[in-house]
């Protein structure tokens, strides 16, 4: 099968970029034809079983798919994708990822509608298949009228060689990864870090500073006079990312609002128990026993902190155990690739 990926930029924090990347390789290892064309950035890079392509479209581009698929819908470059697709009548699979569910609408609302009834609407029902992350993303897409074909199939992770040790130490950690942004509710965590008793422990803040936002969250930490608990890594990338994964004890996911989230798979294939709220659609974690999935808020978080540091260093292990073992069973890239490729040859059949 000849497949051909777009999405504009592959940045190196993205899920988005993941996604595509860890798909492409797999299907290319699996002796799949796959190209793949970006417009900038190219900082997330493909296997060199992958042909690479940069445009700004992909009018004229030297490769013939058989299915395309198209990430993200918010750019020109997105459009111009679909656009040739239905010139070219080819099957195309969009994964919208999380650009359509109803918080993003509320961004530049007039503009963002307008993109979406004049160019965006009308190209993604062309589309033969949508591809969304999780049940609520497709819930937002049906309530938008598409009624394609949506299949859920979720981001993956490689079950690392190394995972946390579990083994008692003079400070423990509680991890958050991510952006340092406004939308991941990380001045909730510090209060709510604030109103319990953390002796022994630490909160670890891990990822890039989002247009200056740790000086809001620096004034924060002085007003609560959390300077001496509380650790920024900036952003880590590699073995530096293992290490701070190895090294923690429990992950937290604060965020109101999360199409997906994969640290939360990260932090399960490491074997931390997780906190996350449900603005995230991680129902799993209670369902498996491998974290809480609590209600918005700093009292709720409040008390499923307290809980985690309140447990033994064996329980919250236990707790990580199982989460790897949800992460082996249904999260892991290949099985990801199995299932993108099994729509794939539905989507051509239709």
């Amino acid at each position: 099968m000849k497949i051909l990926h777009i999405l504009r930029g592959l940045e190196q924090t993205s899920g988005i970029s993941a996604f595509l990347v860890e798909n492409a390789n797999r299907q290319a290892a699996c002796g799949h034809d796959v190209g793949l064309l970006y417009e900038r950035y190219f900082e997330y890079r493909p296997s060199q079983r992958v042909k690479v392509f940069k445009g700004k479209t992909p009018f004229g581009i030297e490769f013939a798919p058989d299915i395309v698929h198209i990430h993200a819908v918010w750019s020109f470059f997105s459009i111009f994708a679909m656009l040739w697709c239905v010139l070219r009548r080819m099957p195309f699979v969009i994964s919208p990822h999380g650009c359509l569910m109803p918080s993003v609408f509320g961004k530049k609302k007039w503009l963002k509608k307008m993109f979406y009834s004049l160019l965006v609407r009308p190209l993604m029902r062309k589309a033969t298949a949508i591809h969304v992350t999780a049940h609520p993303e497709a819930v937002a897409i049906h309530k938008l009228g598409f009624r394609q074909n949506i299949e859920i199939i979720p981001l993956g992770v490689d079950l690392p060689p190394h995972t946390t040790s579990g083994h008692e130490k003079a400070v423990r950690t509680m991890l958050f990864m991510g952006r340092i942004s406004p939308e991941k509710g990380l001045v909730n965590l510090l209060q709510a870090w604030r109103q319990i008793d953390f002796t022994g422990w630490k909160l670890m803040l891990a990822g890039p500073d989002w247009n200056g936002y740790k000086a809001v969250l620096d004034e924060e930490i002085k007003r609560l006079r959390l300077a001496d608990d509380v650790i920024f890594t900036g952003s880590v990338m590699g073995t530096a990312k293992e290490d701070v994964y190895c090294n923690a004890d429990c992950f937290v996911l604060p965020s109101p609002m999360e199409n997906f989230s994969a640290v939360v798979l990260e932090a399960l294939a490491h074997t931390l128990p997780v906190i996350a709220t449900k603005g995230t659609p991680w129902e799993e974690l209670e369902k498996f026993g491998c974290g809480w999935w609590i209600d918005q808020g700093m009292e709720p978080l409040s008390r499923a902190l307290r809980e985690a540091i309140g447990q033994s260093d064996a329980e919250r292990l236990d707790m990580g155990k199982r989460g790897r073992e949800l992460v082996a069973t249904g999260y892991t890239w290949d099985s990801v690739e199995k299932r993108t490729v099994e729509l794939y040859k539905k989507v051509i059949n239709e």
